[in-house]
Parts: structure tokens; sequence; C-alpha cells
């Protein structure tokens, strides 16, 4: 009896110790409900689904763009516009033709030209991962400037013909182990004073999983890392993992911007985290229906409980990061955008 009621004592304070513990924001906050459209619970009856964030300068530039919502965040970054694309396609053509379309996420950036990216001499290899679908194209496509020399520089836009030298990087502050690496087509001089990047995440989606309160996302557009060491997996049930990554300390001092390293605003995050994590929870449901249907298994007691799990998505928005499906030794490079 006295060894069962110590047993007792020990669990309880195991568990005040970990609950008592300041346990990140993203660690605790799930699931997440979010909004969901109809008939397409991210699209809507649309093709894309885009979300700009611009400053006064951009506005003043182009058609359609309301100076009320103009944001003061960009007011002094070298950022001049950001807009989070989605859209559908099969990421597999070529390679399996008959794969179903997925959710594909695209975050174009428009920032001042003199903020030049190191490049290599390296050819730009276009492939079909490269291509937007049958009716999508690149967001300055559907730019309308004010100006004629703005009008015309665009008709003329082209990408440049070489690689930067190390990919863009995507990562959050406090340091938690979470990064992306980007792809994409990078115009230095789209228009008179603007360099554009269409960041291509495709099928992997970066760094989504909720900010804790205050926390930052960042981009690295010269390829810098932020921290040299991210291989600690963060999974439920290894909280102590976090607090090795976060005392490594990213220094926010005035070379910031000369190294690259560009602070997306809030705004922005607050709604494209909660969006991107529906895409891809959305995506892992497109990809099991698929695998059940191909291998008869639809009536298995798993798939059962992964269609009851899709519907919620899919009907109420009802979203979960997956941390211990989605973890990778390098950071946690599968969760969001």
């Amino acid at each position: 009896m006295r060894l069962f009621i110590r047993l007792v004592l020990l669990s309880l304070s195991i568990v005040v110790f970990v609950w008592g513990r300041d346990i990140p924001e993203y660690v605790t906050a799930w699931p997440k409900q979010v909004q969901v459209e109809k008939p397409d619970p991210v699209l809507g009856d649309k093709l894309i689904w885009e979300h700009w964030i611009y400053s006064e300068k951009f506005a003043k530039r182009f058609e359609g763009f309301n100076l009320e919502k103009v944001d003061s965040e960009l007011q002094n970054s070298p950022i001049q516009a950001i807009v989070l694309r989605i859209y559908k396609k099969n990421i597999w053509l070529g390679v399996n033709d008959n794969y179903p379309e997925q959710y594909v996420t695209d975050v174009d950036l428009y920032f001042d030209d003199s903020f030049e990216i190191p490049l290599s001499n390296k050819k730009w290899e276009h492939t079909k991962s490269d291509d937007y679908p049958k009716g999508i194209e690149a967001s300055f496509m559907e730019l309308k400037p004010i100006d004629k020399n703005d009008i015309n520089m665009l008709k003329i836009a082209k990408p440049i013909d070489f690689y930067p030298k190390k990919p863009y990087l995507a990562f959050v502050l406090p340091l938690d182990g979470r990064f992306r690496v980007f792809g994409g087509a990078y115009y230095p001089s789209l228009l008179k004073g603007i360099s554009y990047i269409a960041l291509k995440a495709r099928l992997v989606n970066g760094v989504a999983v909720p900010l804790q309160n205050g926390g930052s996302l960042w981009l690295s557009l010269f390829g810098k890392e932020s921290y040299k060491e991210a291989k600690i997996a963060i999974r439920p049930g290894a909280v102590a993992g976090y607090y090795n990554i976060m005392n490594k300390n990213f220094e926010l001092d005035t070379h910031v911007l000369k190294n690259g390293f560009i602070c997306l605003p809030t705004s922005f995050t607050r709604i494209a985290l909660p969006k991107v994590v529906l895409t891809k929870d959305l995506n892992h449901c497109i990809n099991k229906y698929y695998v059940y249907k191909k291998y008869n298994q639809s009536q298995s007691k798993e798939s059962k409980l992964l269609f009851e799990w899709c519907n919620d998505v899919e009907n109420k928005g009802i979203i979960f990061n997956r941390l211990d499906k989605t973890t990778r030794a390098n950071g946690l490079n599968e969760i969001g955008f």
C-alpha cells in the first residue's frame, strides 16, 4: 500500500512538473479551428486563393490596392508587398499523371531592388513543377500599374537566368528548429525600384505551426543560416527538446538587413499560418484517399478513423499539427509553409 501511494505521489509530481513549465503555445494550442470555404474548403469557388499585405508606396503604384489597408509594419521594411497564394495542381505530372491534384503554396515577395541577392553562375533549370496550372499565372501578371513605364516593363519582365548562391530560407524566432528551404524564380528588376521572388513551397509547406506569443517569421534571402544546429526532433513527450534550440540566439543587430534577413509582418503570418496548416492537412487526406482507394483499403479500421478526421478538416476546418508524424531530424521543415 505504501509503495502504491509513493507511486501515485511520484506520478502527480511529474504531471505538476511538466504542466507547470512554460511550454510554448504551439505545443499546447491544438487542435485549432479555421474558416473553410464552399465548395472547396480553401479556394471556395475560385481557382486561386490570395492574401496580400502591402505598403503605401506599393498601393500608390498600382490600381486596386486600398490605401486604408496599408500595413504599417512595412513602412521601414525592404518589403513592398507580400502575397500568399494557394491553388491546386498535380505536382507529379510526368511521373504519375493520374495522381489527384493537391494544394500548393507560393509566397510572392516584392521588395526594394537595392537589396541584391548574391547569385551563382549555375543556369536556371526549368521543370514541369515550375509551371502554373491552366488559368493561373504569376501574381505580377495581374498587377495594373498606373505609370506607363511600369506597364511596358511588366510586358518584357523575365526571371534571371542564374540561381541564387544559396536557396532562400524561412525560419521562426525564437529559434526552435523550424525552418524551410525554398526554390523560386527571381526577377532582380521587375519594375524600377522593385525586385520580385516567387518562393515555391510546392508539396512541402515549411514552418506553419502557430508561433508562440511574440514570435515572428523570417526570411533569409541570402540563404544564410540563423543557427547551425537544428537536429533535435520536436515531438509530444519530448518537451525538453524545445529549450535546447530556443536558447540559441539570433542576433538582431544593425547587420540584419545587410545579411539578407527580413522579418515578415505579423498581419501576414496571422492569416497565413492557419491557412497553410489547413492545406497541409487536406493534402494529407487527399493522399490517403488515393492510397486507400488504389490498394482497396477503404474499409480498414485505420481508413475509417482517417475519413472521420478528414471530414472534420474539410467541413469544420479543425486542423492538427500532427508533429509526431511529420517531424524530421533536421527540424520541423515539413510543417506549414
